[in-house]
């Protein structure tokens, strides 16, 4: 089977920059010490400054320095950190925050609602990848050092999300005032980056922070070696070199097992086909609904997922995941398969003697899977144009609109995100930039706090077919016996605050 190892790259270059660096350097860490966790990673962070974090695969590096605003647990509740409690206003405008009265940061400077001010301001205004999941906040005001009120422009139901990921990381403000935070992080985190132990792109080094006010985390010291390719990273964990590390390799993911190493999986991503040309300007035929759903029914997901990925995931035709308030199970099969309605369909649009079609395919879609695609297609009387794309030039041409229909991985990111960033007129995945009324109407319900508009929401999806997924795919997370991880919901790679050595 061809590895899927590309796709990988396009789920952390959609949240941002993603690095290239080499897999050379993690044999200096590979001796090891009871204390110490080393793990494979695919990215370097681009910068250590709380304003330019990003997701998934990048979180590590931040959790390590810093503490954010709250917590996400691994089951995706939210729990206190920095702050204790907090609580809305009837508006859902105006979040009071209760800070820690007790946190100092690596400088010696004391943690007060000044500085969570002063990092919510710079993240939104730092012109980082993901400054927008900030983009309703008004301003911070402190009204106390203990405490800190967050006054939106509109609600925000993603906010305390944000505050538990990349828009709630907290540095020191002196730090930030001083400057050079971007390569000498000042936070109050477990740890502390290790300038003699780090070699930039390469290999990054933490160890205990003394000044840290929370329970320790199990270990002292933490290795993160960057090495992008996948096989390098399974030989590593197979040679003891690595205690854990991702795969998005279902091969890789049974040799490694074959080997004695343990598999913590979760669904991260959905995947399959995106309409992006919902109204024909580019593509005329795609305007009409029919076209899409013959499209959709004329794949064959339960093969290509048997095929292509070993079985590793869960087929579905809808965009939103089990616990989002958007979910219906039924819509999981929402797009079974059958050729013969595919083809009545776009007999029925016009399309009796066939269709053409340009498809996009790039270094990073398993040849295997686009060929499954095309295959199906072809069984329905439709013909593909292959578009080569450059590798690395994927997210800008689907991003300048440039291809009508493509085959792509999304995070699931929970429901609120879904909306804002894949569906909404001006969400940067509906790259059409197409209106559609009542999917408008469903947004700001759920906004104002309507969570049953979320469900129909997602039948509108479904029934217009703006997007055709195969699966969800389990997200493989390879790792050593004496080494216990928590699978983190809708992250690709365990936080963290989620390895621990294993019980005896």
């Amino acid at each position: 089977m061809i590895s899927r190892r590309g796709f990988l790259a396009l789920s952390a270059a959609a949240g941002g920059v993603l690095a290239t660096s080499g897999c050379a350097g993690y044999v200096a860490a590979a001796a090891g010490n009871p204390g110490e966790l080393r793990l494979g990673a695919i990215v370097g962070p681009t910068s250590f400054a709380p304003s330019q974090a990003q997701l998934g695969h990048f979180l590590p590096y931040f959790q390590a320095v810093y503490d954010p605003v709250v917590r996400i647990e691994a089951d995706g509740r939210i729990t206190p950190r920095l702050a204790t409690a907090w609580e809305y206003d009837a508006s859902r405008t105006r979040l009071q925050l209760q800070l820690r009265d007790d946190v100092v940061f690596s400088d010696g400077t004391r943690f007060d609602s000044a500085a969570v001010a002063a990092n919510l301001t710079a993240f939104k205004t730092g012109n980082g990848p993901l400054a927008s999941m900030l983009r309703l906040v008004d301003r911070v005001e402190t009204p106390a050092p203990d405490r800190a009120v967050v006054v939106l422009s509109a609600p925000d139901p993603g906010l305390l999300d944000t505050l538990g990921s990349a828009g709630g990381f907290v540095a020191s403000p002196a730090a930030l005032r001083a400057g050079g935070i971007e390569s000498n992080p000042v936070g109050s985190g477990p740890y502390l980056l290790d300038p003699a132990g780090t070699s930039v792109g390469v290999r990054y080094t933490f160890v205990r922070n003394p000044r840290h006010w929370g329970a320790p985390l199990p270990f002292d010291r933490i290795v993160l070696n960057i090495m992008t390719d996948g096989r390098s990273r399974l030989n590593a964990l197979k040679a003891g070199q690595l205690d854990g590390a991702f795969t998005a390799s279902a091969s890789d993911a049974v040799e490694g097992l074959s080997a004695g190493l343990q598999n913590t999986t979760g669904p991260v991503n959905f995947e399959g086909l995106i309409m992006f040309d919902r109204l024909g300007r580019l593509t005329p035929a795609l305007g009409d609904v029919r076209v899409r759903r013959a499209l959709s029914v004329a794949i064959n997901r339960e093969g290509i997922l048997r095929g292509v990925l070993l079985g590793t995931g869960v087929v579905t035709g809808q965009i939103f995941r089990p616990g989002d308030d958007g979910y219906l199970p039924e819509l999981d099969h929402a797009f079974p398969y059958d050729p013969q309605l595919a083809r009545q369909l776009l007999a029925d649009a016009g399309h009796a003697g066939g269709l053409d079609l340009n498809f996009p395919v790039y270094p990073e879609l398993d040849p295997a899977l686009a060929d499954a695609i095309i295959a199906n297609w072809s069984d329905v009387g439709v013909r593909v144009r292959r578009l080569e794309w450059a590798a690395g030039t994927t997210i800008p041409n689907l991003q300048k609109a440039q291809a009508s229909i493509a085959y792509f991985p999304l995070a699931m990111q929970g429901t609120w995100r879904q909306m804002t960033n894949f569906v909404a007129e001006k969400a940067s995945w509906n790259t059409f930039k197409v209106a559609d009324p009542v999917i408008a109407q469903c947004i700001a319900r759920y906004q104002r706090g309507d969570t049953a508009a979320a469900t129909e929401l997602n039948r509108r999806l479904v029934d217009q077919v703006w997007f055709a997924p195969f699966y969800r795919p389990d997200a493989m997370y390879l790792h050593r016996r004496a080494l216990s991880v928590t699978a983190q919901s809708r992250q690709a790679t365990p936080a963290l605050y989620n390895y621990a050595p294993a019980a005896a």
